[in-house]
């Protein structure tokens, strides 16, 4: 008997220990307590998934840059194969599917009853979004990395050769574009993905400038710098605007407010912002660098901050009344968007290389009964949630 309870002590205490080892893991690779919290737990709930490895030679496994995009219960996205999927976002069952010959890996969009997407080749293609028919397809000559953005019958895309596009969204002709001179070598090679107002067009470069275009012909109507760093100055975050004011920085440098009308800097913060600012109200939440959640008010006043992560932020969106926050690291987060403090945290498989770069994605509602959001890792691991 008493070495019956001898052994039953040994194990109670190994398992203990166990769980405590797994804890401290946690904690240490994500800066946040755990919390082991069932009815919290259930927040993340996978619904269906699609591993999209491309093939490679050993050693030499490519990173996913796709992104999906939800819309109407149906799943878009394209992969480093070249093909373009439509899943239904329910169950994952493949609606259709074409091959393009070419990487896709920038995001979709969605134009009436058209899905647009770009190639690496700088291909656009135009499909029917319910069959996949193809409408028109057209080359711009550069590698398409934004997703595509429109605005008044227009479609706008910023290339990887620093060139933004104006395309008629029905036909697909080429209205205009603007070649930007990027003198530096060392750019982050990322893109800002254009954004409308006021019949203009605010888009970020990789010299570390904002610019504003004419819809109508594609005049530069002033231009702005708002890092003035020698190397990686890149203005690779969106722009957000709010009251008449473009809220815009880069990875290293601060948040810029300039005004929307002339580009005049009307307030620099002192918090920089590795993810693009997400507006809640008269609120707004960044990502730092190291791993930080900053809430401040529109004036940049901070109201709240939480090391949710040793890694950097790179996206932040909300869903289901909480604040979802995606690290460098492989960590999908939910956050209380009062407190900010971690409420339920997903794992995407690996610590070094399964990194969250701006993909999250939830879906506008048209038909679907439940909210979704999808994400997908640089593992091209895609993953659906309910």
């Amino acid at each position: 008997m008493r070495i019956f309870l001898l052994l039953v002590s040994i194990f109670t205490l190994l398992n203990f220990t166990a769980c405590s080892t797994i804890q401290k893991n946690v904690e240490r690779l994500t800066g946040s307590k755990f919390k082991n919290d069932k009815k919290e737990a259930a927040f993340f709930k996978v619904i269906w998934d699609r591993a999209l490895d491309p093939k490679y030679d050993t050693g030499n496994l490519p990173i996913g840059l796709g992104i999906p995009f939800i819309f109407d219960d149906i799943l878009y996205m394209g992969d480093a194969e070249g093909n373009i999927y439509a899943w239904n976002n329910t169950n994952g069952k493949l609606l259709w599917s074409f091959n393009e010959s070419i990487a896709l890996g920038a995001q979709p969009g969605i134009f009436k009853d058209q899905v647009i997407y770009g190639s690496v080749d700088g291909r656009i293609f135009s499909r029917h979004y319910l069959t996949g028919h193809l409408n028109w397809s057209v080359d711009l000559g550069s590698q398409v990395e934004s997703k595509p953005y429109f605005y008044l019958g227009r479609v706008f895309f910023h290339l990887r050769n620093h060139k933004v596009m104006s395309l008629d969204a029905i036909t697909g002709k080429i209205l205009w574009g603007y070649q930007r001179s990027v003198p530096y070598t060392t750019t982050l090679q990322g893109v800002s993905n254009p954004v409308g107002v006021d019949n203009k067009i605010i888009v970020g470069f990789a010299d570390g400038v904002v610019g504003a275009f004419s819809i109508d012909d594609g005049v530069l109507l002033w231009e702005t710098k708002v890092n003035l760093g020698t190397k990686f100055v890149d203005v690779d975050l969106n722009p957000l605007i709010k009251n008449n004011k473009i809220y815009i920085g880069t990875s290293t440098s601060p948040v810029n407010v300039l005004n929307v009308n002339n580009g005049q800097l009307i307030q620099t913060w002192p918090q920089t912002s590795t993810a693009t600012p997400l507006l809640l109200n008269e609120e707004m939440l960044l990502g730092s660098p190291s791993g930080e959640i900053i809430k401040t008010d529109l004036e940049g006043n901070v109201i709240a901050t939480n090391r949710v992560s040793r890694r950097q932020i790179t996206d932040i969106k909300l869903w289901k009344g909480k604040i979802l926050v995606g690290t460098s690291n492989g960590y999908l987060m939910a956050l209380d968007p009062f407190n900010l403090k971690v409420v339920d945290t997903f794992f995407l498989g690996h610590r070094t290389h399964s990194s969250i770069y701006h993909s999250i994605t939830t879906n506008i509602n048209l038909g679907s009964k439940k909210d979704k959001m999808a994400v997908y890792s640089s593992r091209n691991r895609l993953y659906v949630f309910e």
